[in-house]
């Protein structure tokens, strides 16, 4: 991962533990995006660097981190976070919409 990724996920992790009122680990962020992209456990795993099992995990602690009942549900949470994350960041950033919109 980049410095210019891994400051984008601190960054994110930071705005969305305000959001939510809970720590989010800029890990859970990244896993987040990737699920919320419609990448596999597997994928997830091997773009995150962990194994499918932490992988899980991680989807059920955001699971109780937005009270979600279903990985459906986590993912179409996570959508409604990331546009409200998007709303409120400040326009002079063109590497935050590329990396939202991809």
């Amino acid at each position: 991962m980049t410095r210019e990724d891994e400051a984008f996920y601190r960054e994110l992790s930071e705005r969305a533990s305000v959001l939510l009122g809970v720590r989010v680990s800029p890990r859970h962020v990244k896993v987040a995006y990737l699920l919320w992209s419609g990448h596999d456990d597997e994928r997830v795993a091997r773009e995150v660097g962990c194994g499918r099992r932490t992988v899980q995990r991680d989807v059920a602690g955001l699971a109780v981190m937005l009270g979600a009942r279903s990985r459906f549900a986590v993912a179409f949470e996570l959508g409604r976070l990331w546009e409200r994350l998007q709303r409120e960041r400040p326009q002079e950033s063109p590497y935050w919409r590329r990396r939202i919109s991809e």
